[in-house]
């Protein structure tokens, strides 16, 4: 039996300011008329079985396209439907986004597309949110309000789906919130309201799934925002109670070794959106009246600004040594102005190599470059994109090695 559920206020905050990371000061790259051009018509769609959650013996709901094979394509479907978050890991794209304003009301599903087969899949249909998405490999986790019974309950749950068994798993019972789920194929580390007495505060949470040890990274007091996980670190922003700067501070995290550590340079600025790859952490930084992204290498100890230009570069993201943000300097306008004198750069960490990836400025917002796909979005209203896919070889903007080739 089916029931319908409502937010608690806990969790709508943790919604609100991933929206807003997501939406807001994430920005991204792309031909608008080639992509426009691409997307698929209402024939492309060749099968679409819808899977009841709850049936154990169902098949997941699966829309089969045909338009993969193209340089860049519009994800579908294009404008039609608010997105909650989006993530994505290789070939897989995850979002969790509102199907049926009709239906639905509060409802959002998540949903897998497989760049490489062409297909999107319906992997979770329950009522209520299903929110924060975040794949790995073939595994989708995300927070789930399906328990939760309404009024002041602030329990959200978290789930993963196994894409190669078809099998959904969920992984807390508990009062608490948890929100925003990231995986490494071992680690989960996410948000979590176990102790907070403040409504709408939360700390991160690290749980091992192979001991089932669990660790507080950073306790709601120090109001965690952006974290990250690679194989071996977890890095964060929060407050640093010890030391109180004028902005949240970086923090990361051995796996190995079990320690934690502050980035000392770090106290005294606005550090905002935060990504990790392997032992690279990218930030951004308004250390000078604009924001410059930052990389810092936990190996060598070393911090590196990889802008410094007078104009605003925002919304970073890394996947390997591929690096995607966006960017002010070529319409020459900044942040908090019009929102549409945006474009977007894709970096090379490995080779220095730098270069734009929209040809005109836009509301476009940052997504991921993993060779050889790349996806963004354009902000057509809040919580309304068009996700656009690039295949970056095909497009020459990485060769075949996964370097971005110069203009």
């Amino acid at each position: 039996m089916r029931h319908i559920i409502h937010s608690s206020s806990l969790m709508m905050a943790c919604l609100a300011g991933a929206l807003c990371v997501s939406g807001c000061v994430d920005d991204a790259p792309g031909d608008d008329d080639a992509l426009v051009d691409a997307l698929p018509d209402e024939d492309a769609a060749v099968d679409a079985d819808v899977w009841d959650a709850e049936t154990a013996d169902a098949s997941p709901g699966v829309t089969q396209y045909d338009f993969c094979g193209q340089e860049r394509f519009l994800l579908p479907p294009a404008t039609t439907e608010d997105i909650l978050s989006i993530a994505s890991w290789g070939r897989y794209v995850a979002t969790a986004r509102w199907v049926d304003p009709s239906e639905h009301v509060q409802y959002h599903d998540i949903f897998l597309f497989d760049l490489e087969e062409c297909k999107e899949y319906v992997i979770c249909a329950q009522p209520g949110i299903q929110a924060g998405a975040y794949v790995h490999g073939g595994t989708v986790f995300w927070g789930d309000f399906r328990y939760n019974s309404g009024g002041d309950d602030r329990r959200t749950e978290l789930f993963s789906f196994d894409v190669e068994t078809w099998e959904e798993l969920r992984l807390t019972d508990d009062p608490e919130a948890k929100a925003f789920p990231k995986y490494n194929g071992r680690h989960v580390v996410y948000w979590d309201s176990t102790g907070a007495t403040q409504e709408g505060s939360h700390g991160l949470t690290l749980w091992d799934l192979q001991t089932d040890e669990h660790a507080t990274l950073a306790t709601w007091q120090a109001a965690p925002e952006f974290h990250a996980i690679s194989e071996r670190y977890v890095a964060w922003t929060a407050y640093s109670l010890a030391e109180p700067g004028y902005g949240k501070d970086v923090f990361y995290h051995d796996l190995q070794t079990g320690e934690s550590t502050r980035i000392q340079t770090t106290g005294l600025f606005d550090i905002r959106v935060l990504d990790l790859s392997g032992d690279r952490i990218l930030w951004m930084e308004n250390d000078s009246d604009h924001y410059n992204i930052i990389l810092y290498e936990i190996g060598a100890g070393e911090e590196v600004r990889l802008t410094n230009d007078g104009f605003d570069h925002m919304a970073p993201r890394l996947r390997g040594n591929l690096a995607v943000w966006m960017t002010y300097k070529y319409s020459g306008g900044s942040y908090g102005g019009d929102p549409a004198n945006k474009d977007l750069v894709l970096y090379d960490v490995d080779t220095g190599v730098e270069r734009r990836i929209t040809s005109e400025s836009s509301t476009w917002a940052t997504g991921y470059a993993d060779s050889p796909w790349m996806w963004y979005r354009k902000v057509l209203a809040p919580y309304h994109f068009e996700i656009h896919v690039v295949n970056m070889v095909m497009a020459g903007l990485v060769d075949a090695s996964g370097n971005v080739i110069p203009e």
